[in-house]
């Protein structure tokens, strides 16, 4: 960590056991299906959450999916790595005394990672996956800081309260801000250099070598905040970001269109 996110953040949280057992297991590329399938298992909430999400709208299955080997080997060990992840940072997201402020950011969360899939279904379906994942942990760095610094509630209260950009209210009370955290979270969790370049960047696109998924994170949370799913101010100047991302105004309105039905379909997953 740089000194001065060391002087303000004296514990980044370990990554949630079973996604890390998941994450060393698929190290191996000969790994075992069935101890996957094992220690997925052994947590209620995320089997409960692959088998919603291998029968969600946005999967369609034939037929009705009924047991986790099932699930798993539908959604692909992508999917599935993916939502181990998702799921088992909602603790973090969720710790302690739980608040109206804590549940917005998880909303705002699950309801960006549902507008970034929509939108890296019509950028790059190579991407989709990551760019779920990423509107899912893009603000875990608001958890981080919770954790460590004492007065931060009252900087979320603040911005959630008085509509003030977030990351600007961080920088100028504290001099750092939730997506230098985050990025630092993810190199103590040793995640791929993609979602520490994205987390740290999804303010400023421009500066992420992974413009596509930094582009895309940018407007699906921002379209979230002008949704009035999240915390602090939005900002409303798509164009040039929708321009990076190869779309076309009709494309955008349509996507933004299809948002509120999926999301409703789809929040369940992760118990909102």
């Amino acid at each position: 960590m740089s000194s001065i996110l060391y002087d303000n953040i004296k514990e980044l949280p370990p990554m949630p056991q079973i996604a890390k057992m998941v994450l060393d297991l698929l190290e191996d590329p000969d790994f075992s299906f069935a101890e996957l399938v094992r220690i997925i298992s052994k947590d209620a909430n995320i089997t409960v959450a692959i088998l919603k999400l291998a029968n969600s709208a946005f999967y369609s299955p034939k037929n009705k999916i009924v047991n986790l080997t099932q699930a798993m080997s539908f959604l692909g060990v992508k999917a599935i790595k993916n939502l181990v992840i998702s799921v088992s940072t909602k603790s973090l997201f969720l710790k302690g005394r739980v608040g109206i402020v804590d549940q917005k950011l998880w909303e705002h969360s699950v309801g960006t990672a549902v507008m970034s899939r929509l939108l890296m279904l019509r950028v790059d379906k190579k991407l989709v996956e990551e760019a779920f994942l990423l509107g899912l942990i893009h603000d875990i760095g608001v958890s981080v800081m919770k954790m460590n610094l004492e007065n931060y509630e009252l900087i979320l209260q603040d911005a959630f309260n008085e509509n003030i950009d977030l990351c600007a209210l961080e920088n100028e009370r504290l001099g750092i801000n939730h997506a230098q955290v985050g990025a630092e979270l993810m190199k103590f969790w040793k995640m791929p250099e993609i979602y520490s370049d994205v987390v740290l960047n999804h303010h400023s696109p421009e500066n992420s070598a992974s413009k596509s998924l930094a582009n895309v994170l940018f407007l699906s949370n921002n379209l979230l905040k002008c949704f009035g799913i999240g915390i602090g101010s939005c900002n409303e100047e798509f164009s040039k970001y929708i321009e990076a991302i190869g779309l076309d105004e009709a494309v955008f309105e349509d996507i933004k269109g299809m948002f509120k039905e999926v999301y409703d379909a789809e929040k369940e997953i992760f118990n909102i």
